[in-house]
C-alpha cells in the first residue's frame, strides 16, 4: 500500500474574482441641475397652492399697507374656511386689460350680502359699517347691490364679493367695477414682513 506523501497533492488554485467594473461618478453638472429644478418646482407648487410672497404697488389701502410693502398671501385656507368681511383679499380684477395683475382691497361683502353706498357711508344688510381703518372716506353714492350666492347644483362658483380700498378717494374697487367673483380670489394678505418696524399678522382685516 502507497504511503501518503505530502507534497504530491496539487495545491488548490484559488478562485479568482471577476474585475470589479470601474464606477461611473455622476456628472456634476447633471446633479446641479437635477437639484435646481426639484427646487424650483417645490418652490411652484408652493407658490400655486400653499402662499406666496407680494407687494403693494399703489396707496390705494393707505393708511393700513403703504406702496412697496411686503406682504405674505395665505392660498391655502380657501379650502375650508370661508372669507370674511373685513379681510384683507388679493384677487385678479375683474377687468379684461387688467385680468392678470394681482390687486389687494378690503371684503366689504360677502355672498347674500346687500351693499348700499351713500355719500361715502357703507351700508350693508341695512346697517352702517364700522369702518375704523378708513382715512379717506370719499363722497360717492352707489345703489344697492345683492351679492350672489354659489349654486351648489352647477360646476361654476357663482359667489361674489364686494371689494373697496382703505383710502377710499383713491382706489379703483367695487364701487366702479362691480362685484368680484369668488374664482378670481387667489388668497388672504395674512402678514406683512417688510418694512422691518412694520411687521405684524393682517388677518381679521388688520385692525
Amino acid at each position: 500500500m502507497a504511503e501518503f506523501q505530502p507534497g504530491l497533492e496539487k495545491p488548490a488554485t484559488e478562485e479568482k474574482s471577476p474585475p470589479k467594473k470601474p464606477v461611473k461618478k455622476k456628472d456634476s453638472w447633471f446633479l446641479w441641475s437635477r437639484d435646481i429644478v426639484i427646487v424650483l418646482i417645490l418652490v411652484l407648487l408652493f407658490r400655486t397652492h400653499v402662499a406666496e410672497a407680494n407687494y403693494i404697488p399703489s396707496p390705494s389701502m393707505e393708511p393700513t399697507l403703504k406702496v412697496h410693502d411686503r406682504i405674505i398671501v395665505d392660498k391655502l385656507s380657501l379650502n375650508w374656511r370661508p372669507i370674511e368681511r373685513g379681510e384683507l383679499v388679493v384677487f385678479h380684477p375683474p377687468l379684461n386689460d387688467k385680468v392678470k395683475e394681482r390687486w389687494i382691497k378690503r371684503v366689504i361683502g360677502v355672498p347674500g350680502d346687500m351693499v348700499e353706498i351713500l355719500r361715502g357711508v357703507v351700508y350693508v344688510n341695512g346697517e352702517r359699517l364700522d369702518e375704523p381703518y378708513i382715512e379717506n372716506p370719499g363722497g360717492y353714492t352707489e345703489p344697492p347691490i345683492r351679492l350672489e350666492v354659489d349654486d351648489p347644483a352647477t360646476r361654476v362658483n357663482e359667489g361674489e364679493y364686494y371689494l373697496m380700498g382703505d383710502n377710499r378717494g383713491n382706489s379703483r374697487d367695487s364701487h366702479i367695477w362691480g362685484p368680484c367673483p369668488s374664482d378670481n380670489i387667489i388668497g388672504r394678505a395674512i402678514f406683512r414682513y417688510w418694512p422691518i418696524n412694520e411687521i405684524g399678522s393682517l388677518e381679521g382685516g388688520g385692525e
